[in-house]
């Protein structure tokens, strides 16, 4: 209750006005105190004359007393949802302190009471997948809440970093996968936006759409695979789907576990995101989530915590444990997916180690299943677009180990190995298949080989039984340990014969280390009676013979060949487009190189759709000399190459020359390689 003073006051008309100015100026200075002060009526002191006074109570009575609470579900709880089948599900929201809330849906009906911040929660009784939709309807007094458009299916929660988020028109084939499967009015999309928070929020702004081409381009590739291939399962046709995507490019898994479960790491062990410290991500990502009723998880991540893989299991484990607590379901599955090839290390360390605490991870935690990947993509690409053939493989294994199809859904994996002499007789556990390799080969590749000095050789295998490979090396004449696909990108070709690559395993113990032997991706090479040329498998020209001289440098460290400088080194230009025996494109979002390779000359053609503008420059081999003037001539020994179209040769800090080429923003720039006569 709230006190006031009042003092004597007049009784003209001068007075009136006076006093609504008055009225006018204490209630400013009551709203400010009230804004100030919390929740709870403490004593405000407000002195204002006498005939004010009656007007005044009144609009402080009307301001004092609480407001009616509207009623609210959560904010997850929206038009066009799907609510999961077979197991109670819960629906919550807010009212009025102390009301009563009725939840009603089709002929199953709920109700509860809110405590004494208006948080309410009832649990629908478990229903079967409904495809006719409906309305979920929510009373309280006299508000009313109608959901509409509402399926009861399986719902499943798709979350992780980079990998993850690549939408499905960024896919390779995504735009026509998005065109074939987004018209099935069973499956329905909700898109978390992408947050971060230090405190626990229960709120998020996303709301669930019914998929169309366009908003399946806009999902998560991998999401959306997977989902539309759960779809078209025989066991679950007629099961609508839903699918969150609560992805976010650079987080590490600490950020997506809640705080009190991270009191048990040092937070020296613990690393920020690229935005966001820990706990973050969950707080405004997964919490407002929760406690809604969920079929599983599809989780892809890893790279930001490829500098602390030893560490990475125990996160992961941890976050299991806490998203099944959150979620109310102990035995919530989880789908893990592995980490890419790629060539480079990643954090200081390469890849191989994380896949290895995923694949234990998945070995030891009921209910965890895994997704090997490092077969889909050459290592070229940190981001590889071939993600619905991962969401595929991924539909697989739910297929097998959560819905318990009749389906091979495990990859081979490492269950024993004897020492027989030379060679090594390796056991795999096939799941009920057999061993087989992925281009026929009778010759295993992708193994490795160590005797006593710990030193690991490159050995081959042969399939001797359905779940068994011998292996030998010729250098390693008393073997100890093996390893399999123990690389950035491994060399490997072992899979189930459904297709399932093996897992990667290792039978030592030693340490991470940051020196690993890197498969070279795909490369391309083009011959004319002019001249000869290299490309890599991301756009660099690393070769260029004219007249028995090499012309480009090829320096360690990234310094040689053709590049796109950037802050953060050379442009990655890894989606390829042959277009004839003579044409190839190298592009990302915003760039795009072109190369046309005519007898007597390459072509060479830039269009920058970025914002900024970029130069493209060729690093010259050591002993070339330069000449620019217009249609400029480089020479080495004998031999001429007219570099026709650059701006400038100049020398790099290096001191070795350069080809130049500036493209502005919004335009496109034409250059020639041109072996002269």
């Amino acid at each position: 209750m709230r006190h006031f003073s009042v003092s004597p006051s007049g009784d003209s008309l001068a007075s009136h006005t006076a006093c609504a100015k008055i009225v006018a100026s204490s209630l400013i200075r009551v709203v400010r105190l009230l804004l100030w002060q919390s929740a709870d009526f403490r004593l405000v002191f407000v002195f204002i004359p006498t005939r004010c006074a009656a007007i005044t109570l009144l609009l402080l009575a009307a301001m004092t007393t609480p407001a009616r609470s509207a009623l609210s579900p959560a904010s997850v709880l929206t038009d066009n949802m799907v609510l999961q089948r077979d197991q109670p599900i819960p629906i919550w929201g807010t009212a009025d302190p102390g009301a009563k809330v009725e939840v009603q849906f089709g002929d199953t009906h709920a109700t509860c009471t809110t405590d004494s911040a208006g948080h309410w929660l009832a649990s629908l009784k478990s229903l079967p997948a409904n495809t006719h939709p409906q309305s979920l309807v929510i009373r309280s007094g006299d508000g009313k809440v109608s959901l509409a458009n509402v399926l009861v299916g399986d719902v499943w929660l798709c979350s992780g970093q980079s990998n993850m988020q690549l939408p499905l028109g960024d896919a390779a084939g995504g735009a026509e996968f998005a065109n074939a499967h987004g018209k099935n009015p069973l499956i329905r999309l909700l898109v978390v936006p992408k947050l971060f928070a230090a405190e626990p929020r229960d709120a998020q702004t996303g709301h669930w759409a019914t998929v169309s081409p366009d908003a399946a381009q806009q999902f998560s590739a991998v999401g959306f695979g997977f989902g539309a291939s759960l779809a078209e399962s025989p066991a679950l046709r007629g099961v609508p789907i839903g699918l969150i995507d609560s992805s976010f490019g650079g987080t590490t898994v600490e950020a997506w576990i809640p705080a009190g479960d991270l009191k048990p790491f040092d937070p020296g062990n613990l690393g920020n995101s690229m935005f966001g410290k820990p706990t973050e991500h969950y707080n405004a990502m997964v919490r407002p989530l929760t406690p809604l009723a969920i079929r599983g998880v599809l989780w892809y991540q890893g790279e930001s915590n490829s500098d602390r893989p030893v560490i990475y299991g125990k996160l992961l484990d941890t976050m299991i444990l806490a998203w099944r607590r959150e979620f109310h379901e102990r035995d919530l599955p989880f789908i893990v997916i592995q980490l890419p090839a790629y060539n480079a290390p990643f954090q200081e360390h390469f890849f191989t180690w994380i896949r290895e605490q995923q694949a234990r991870v998945a070995k030891r935690t009921p209910g965890v299943s895994l997704v090997v990947s490092y077969d889909t993509h050459d290592g070229s690409d940190l981001h590889p677009r071939e993600k619905i053939p991962l969401g595929q493989r991924a539909a697989i294994v739910a297929r097998g180990n959560v819905y318990r199809e009749n389906v091979i859904a495990t990859s081979p994996e490492y269950l024993s190995h004897v020492v027989s002499g030379t060679e090594v007789r390796v056991v795999f556990d096939t799941h009920g298949s057999a061993l087989a390799t992925r281009d026929g080969s009778h010759i295993v590749r992708g193994f490795q080989l160590a005797g006593t000095d710990g030193k690991y050789r490159f050995a081959t295998g042969q399939i001797v039984a359905p779940n068994t490979v011998m292996v030998s090396a010729p250098e390693v004449t008393s073997p100890k340990n093996v390893r399999f696909a123990w690389g950035a990108v491994p060399n490997a070709n072992l899979v189930s014969t459904t297709g399932l690559p093996a897992v990667p395993f290792r039978t030592d113990a030693s340490p991470p280390e940051d020196v690993e032997f890197v498969h070279v991706p795909t490369h391309r090479t083009v011959k004319t009676p002019s001249y000869e040329v290299d490309l890599d498998a991301i756009g660099s020209l690393r070769s260029l013979g004219v007249g028995g001289e090499q012309f480009i440098s090829n320096d360690l460290g990234g310094g040689g060949g053709s590049t796109i400088p950037t802050v953060f080194g050379p442009r990655d230009l890894n989606q390829v487009e042959e277009l004839g025996p003579n044409q190839l494109v190298f592009h990302d979002q915003e760039v795009s190189l072109r190369y046309t390779f005519d007898p007597t000359s390459v072509k060479v053609e830039i269009t920058n759709r970025a914002a900024e503008p970029l130069v493209f420059q060729i690093s010259l081999a050591p002993g070339v000399t330069t000449n620019v003037n217009g249609a400029s001539r480089v020479r080495k020994s004998n031999a001429t190459l007219q570099a026709i179209g650059f701006d400038t040769a100049t020398a790099s800090e290096s001191r070795k020359p350069l080809l130049k080429l500036s493209v502005p923003a919004g335009q496109s720039r034409t250059a020639r390689l041109q072996p002269a006569g």
